[in-house]
């Protein structure tokens, strides 16, 4: 395989667009709805379905209680975490209805209309099974903390940055397989690169792709935002300023 450091790109097929853009779904992954929550559905419902997947029961978002989860945990339980939170209730949602290609939203991902459509537009015309940012390989990587958490079945595992991401359909199909095969999943960062490596599917890293890089100068895992910037932005923990950098394009209009 090649390195992942190459920006892999997906199935070109742009005269199919208007039919591939009826296919996508975005689930927005939560604690609990805020207004968070809201502003990002406010600017991706003109884009494809959204639904809001909550670790809490509200009237707000779709929840799926604990006693429905067996079999669905490790997504994200490291360093003594939850073995159930929004990621693993999306992924029992997607196994029970049919889902397609799906974009995945933690609620602390920020981001105007217009960066959310110029991103959204490039990357279903890229098609790629995974898009995400810095997919690197353990080779190249082997200081990043959480390569033990790797199962033994990827003998040269990958791992991606997924706050935000897009799985095609077979890869999700491939990650429901997955848990089926070991009765849970592994940690997603590891698990989504590596199953499209194993599976011979198509990578695009966002921070590689010369069409929406500049997007994600304020992307991270920390520090958190501590102002408004431009682009998609993460982690941006303080509410007013998360709704602040989803309403940047109805300043631009004043």
């Amino acid at each position: 395989m090649e390195s992942p450091r190459k920006n892999f790109r997906g199935r070109e097929d742009r005269g199919r667009n208007i039919h591939r853009l009826m296919k996508e779904v975005f689930l927005i992954l939560c604690r609990q709805p805020s207004r968070a929550t809201l502003a990002l559905e406010s600017n991706l419902r003109h884009l494809a379905p959204v639904v809001t997947i909550s670790d809490s029961a509200s009237d707000e978002a779709t929840f799926i209680p604990d006693e429905q989860m067996q079999g669905f945990t490790g997504l994200c339980s490291f360093g003594g975490g939850p073995q159930v939170t929004a990621w693993e209730r999306a992924f029992k949602y997607l196994a029970d209805t049919d889902y397609q290609n799906v974009w995945f939203i933690e609620d602390d991902v920020a981001g105007s209309p217009s960066d959310f459509q110029h991103l959204f537009e490039h990357t279903v015309a890229c098609n790629a099974d995974l898009s995400a940012i810095n997919i690197k390989a353990h080779a190249t990587d082997w200081v990043w903390p959480h390569w033990h958490l790797t199962p033994k079945r990827f003998h040269s595992p990958l791992r991606s940055f997924n706050p935000l991401c897009r799985l095609s359909q077979d890869l999700v199909s491939e990650s429901l397989r997955f848990r089926e095969g070991h009765g849970s999943f592994c940690f997603q960062e590891i698990l989504f690169a590596s199953l499209t490596a194993e599976k011979g599917l198509s990578f695009n890293d966002w921070t590689l792709d010369p069409g929406v890089r500049s997007l994600f100068s304020s992307f991270r895992y920390q520090p958190h935002v501590e102002k408004p910037r431009a682009g998609i932005c993460h982690p941006v923990k303080n509410l007013e300023i998360h709704v602040e950098i989803c309403h940047q394009d109805d300043e631009k209009r004043i």
